[in-house]
């Protein structure tokens, strides 16, 4: 869900913010009416395929219409980013613009634009959860009765608003609320510097050099937001410390064995709904760990210390900041690309094919870099997962060793029960979300690939993984990448041939 929110902030930042197209003011109430009724057709589809798939469902299938209705689920959600680009290439973003000018007398709303823009998609969004809630009800109910037969911890099943504002927090709110903070500093940090300019001081360079103050603030608001995402997403989520006690404890050993630094052990509440961890923060001061009260409730604790430590192996490998190098170095090189490509061009050929055929160039492209970025930013961080899940099972191998007094130094060999105890506790997860284990994920790849990968480590030299080795080479070639872009920046500033 992230990368649609993604996708759409980075359409409207692209789209040109005072273009009003001819055919946007002719059409009026017949453009907008047409649109509207695509979108409502599309929600009306959707809801009529989940209406097909909930039958089945509650009679108890085998699952497939569980796996039918995730790809289903995929395809209504891409074609509401479909639906959102059309209204940007027709103009929408601008016409609205116009429109509050024109009711408010304001030239420039920070982000309210933006927002109301956005918010028919989101809404629709909202909408295909609303009709998901029975059979996630149904699952729940079943689960229910599970759990109360093997006399497990209960909770009351979450009511449809409850599971749509955790729906919203979890899956929108998280790279939404950032990214509206983000668009504001854009949209404020000009204004405020007004044009103004500081000097450098004679002892960075013998030339006089002039820095743009918007460019200094835009630049340090940026870093100071990233920097801050973990405090923001942690209370726009239902946190709480996680409490002292015998399993705290064990979890701050685990991190001190991993010499990881956390501001906060958090204790993640979905009602029981929700089992899942997450790790949020590159440094230590605003890093937290988040563990779900369903997890904590339905984990045995060997599984809990499976996904501590598949958790912590995220933060000993630096992967969210290598996962930010790769991600803008393959941005940065299509970018490149795609600049130098339309300067070959040249500006006469561009003029022959008329404004129109320009703009879906420009918009076509943009939707070839999107997909070739998405691929390349999935592919490696699923390797990251499959290293995490590597390093949890070397941890449970270490701790054996260290518990039958066997030294560890150099590296030990992964039993079958250490890659097994992981496997074990991704199924349970799995099972608990009632995830398919065969439903692939963009960003971590499908439960039943990871645990392929996990049994294969069963016999392997914990010094002498292949991932791990994989793992160095994306590094060093998101390094080189990032180098090569940079340069390619400078190049093609200093011959003028940047856009």
């Amino acid at each position: 869900m992230q990368i649609l929110i993604l996708a759409m902030v980075i359409g409207m930042l692209v789209a040109d913010p005072q273009r009003v197209t001819a055919e946007g003011v002719s059409l009026g109430f017949g453009l907008l009416a047409g649109l509207a009724g695509a979108k409502i057709a599309w929600a009306g589809l959707y809801a009529a395929c989940v209406g097909t798939a909930r039958r089945p469902i509650v009679r108890g299938g085998d699952g497939r219409w569980l796996m039918r209705l995730e790809w289903i689920s995929a395809v209504y959600r891409w074609g509401l980013l479909g639906l959102f680009g059309l209204d940007l290439s027709l103009g929408m973003l601008a016409g609205l613009r116009r429109v509050l000018f024109e009711w408010l007398g304001v030239e420039h709303l920070i982000v309210v634009d933006e927002l109301l823009f956005m918010t028919p998609t989101l809404g629709l969004i909202v909408w295909g959860w609303w009709c998901y809630y029975p059979i996630d009800r149904r699952l729940r109910e079943a689960d229910l009765m599970r759990r109360l037969d093997e006399g497990a911890p209960v909770r009351a099943i979450w009511s449809r608003g409850q599971f749509l504002l955790a729906q919203f927090r979890h899956q929108i709110a998280i790279m939404l609320g950032p990214l509206v903070v983000l668009l504001a500093w854009w949209e404020l940090a000009p204004w405020l510097a007004n044009g103004a300019v500081v000097h450098a001081p004679s002892w960075v360079s013998d030339r006089p050099i002039a820095l743009d103050v918007g460019t200094v603030l835009l630049v340090a608001g940026t870093a100071t937001v990233l920097a801050m995402a973990p405090v923001m997403i942690r209370y726009m989520w239902d946190t709480v410390p996680l409490a002292d006690g015998e399993l705290r404890r064990e979890l701050e050993a685990m991190c001190r064995r991993y010499r990881v630094r956390v501001r906060q052990l958090l204790l993640w509440r979905t009602f029981g709904c929700m089992s899942n961890a997450a790790v949020m923060g590159l440094v230590g001061p605003v890093r937290y760990i988040l563990l779900s009260d369903g997890l904590l409730e339905s984990l045995p604790k060997q599984s809990v210390q499976a996904v501590m430590a598949h958790e912590l192996a995220h933060v000993r490998r630096h992967h969210l900041f290598w996962l930010m190098a790769a991600a803008a170095g393959t941005l940065g090189a299509l970018e490149v690309a795609m600049a130098w490509g339309f300067t070959l061009t040249g500006d006469a050929a561009l003029a022959e094919i008329g404004l129109w055929q320009n703009r879906m160039a420009a918009y076509g492209g943009l939707a070839v870099m999107v997909v070739i970025w998405a691929a390349v930013f999935g592919w490696v961080s699923r390797r990251f997962e499959r290293q995490a899940d590597s390093l949890a099972a070397v941890s449970l191998a270490t701790q054996r060793y260290e518990a039958e007094g066997v030294s560890c130094e150099g590296g030990v060999v992964i039993g079958e029960q250490d890659a097994m105890a992981v496997a074990d506790a991704l199924g349970r997860v799995a099972a608990l979300n009632h995830m398919p284990l065969r439903r692939p994920s963009w960003r971590h790849g499908s439960i039943a690939w990871r645990q392929r990968n996990l049994r294969s480590l069963a016999g392997q030299r914990t010094d002498k993984l292949s991932i791990d080795r994989q793992v160095r080479r994306i590094k060093w070639a998101s390094l080189a990448v990032l180098f090569v872009v940079i340069a390619a920046y400078c190049v093609l500033g200093n011959r003028g041939l940047w856009f």
